[in-house]
């Protein structure tokens, strides 16, 4: 760290250590950021036991690991390997409006959690059209 840098204080998140056998793994839940399509976060160091799961309500939509996103010959939860820690964008969700960090094992860290809502391919699509139609129009006119 160099003379002027200042170190990173904000909060993160943080899954414990710890495995109950009666409750299962430790969960963290997140709510209270409305309807979103779109999860962005620093996930470091990757790991297998690392899951993800999104809810609309209390319906179960789907689940991500760490299996499922790590970069391919990465080693699993290496802190300095850039392969198992680097920011994620699940992009094209369905609609949620809570989701959980769990891992059965050791830890699981994220940092700059970021949700919002991502206009679908199509719908840009025909937005996109739709103005071009609309320049025609008024060209046509002319």
């Amino acid at each position: 760290m160099g003379q002027n840098d200042v170190p990173d204080q904000t909060p993160y998140v943080s899954v414990p250590l710890g495995y109950d056998q009666a409750y299962g793994p430790p969960v963290v839940t997140v709510t209270g950021f409305g309807t979103a399509n779109y999860l962005g976060l620093w996930w470091g160091s990757m790991d297998a036991y690392n899951t993800f799961t999104f809810y609309f309500n209390d319906t179960l939509l789907l689940s991500f690991t760490g299996a499922d996103v790590i970069t391919q010959g990465a080693a699993y939860g290496d802190q300095l390997a850039y392969g198992s820690n680097h920011y994620v964008n699940f992009l094209g969700l369905p609609n949620f409006n809570k989701f959980t960090f769990a891992s059965s094992q050791f830890a699981f860290e994220a940092d700059n959690v970021a949700t919002g809502v991502v206009p679908e391919p199509t719908t840009l699509l025909l937005l996109g059209l739709g103005l071009i139609g609309m320049a025609g129009v008024r060209r046509f006119k002319k």
